[in-house]
């Protein structure tokens, strides 16, 4: 058995009587947090919305949404540290032909197993397709687009 021992001041201190954090809202609004814009596919491992299953990725990885969506961020989930990628492309397309890049990154780690790592796309736009590309095979468990 654990035993805990406090000893207390004469007089109260200020500790944990500090503001509190910032609201998430600065009005009375309901938040409204976060939501993934590709829809769950059991049958597909980076898209069952669970990091028990794992896919080894190739060079292109391409999906589409039922349709057109903003995404603001996008995370991915590492299946093992050692087969994690550390540099990708990510693009999006309306018509599945002429891609633009959303973000590009280089030298990206992911410390531990079934880490979710959020990146920004810098500029948010409407797309219906998009494509991850990896310069050599990585593994995930998991690959959202949030808005």
């Amino acid at each position: 058995m654990t035993h805990l021992h406090f000893t207390l001041g004469a007089t109260p201190s200020t500790w944990a009587t500090q503001d509190s954090p910032p609201s998430l809202t600065t009005t009375d609004e309901i938040p409204t947090p976060l939501t993934d814009l590709i829809p769950t596919d059991p049958a597909n491992p980076l898209f069952d919305d669970t990091s028990t299953t794992q896919t080894r990725l190739g060079p292109h990885t391409t999906w589409s949404l039922p349709a057109p969506a903003t995404a603001t961020l996008y995370t991915l989930t590492s299946a093992e540290a050692e087969t994690a990628p550390t540099a990708w492309l990510l693009e999006g397309s309306t018509d599945g032909t002429t891609w633009t890049t959303l973000d590009n990154r280089t030298n990206t780690l992911f410390r531990w197993p079934h880490q979710t790592r959020p990146f920004k796309i810098q500029t948010p736009a409407p797309y219906q397709h998009y494509r991850l590309s990896l310069p050599t095979p990585a593994t995930l468990t998991q690959l959202e687009l949030l808005h």
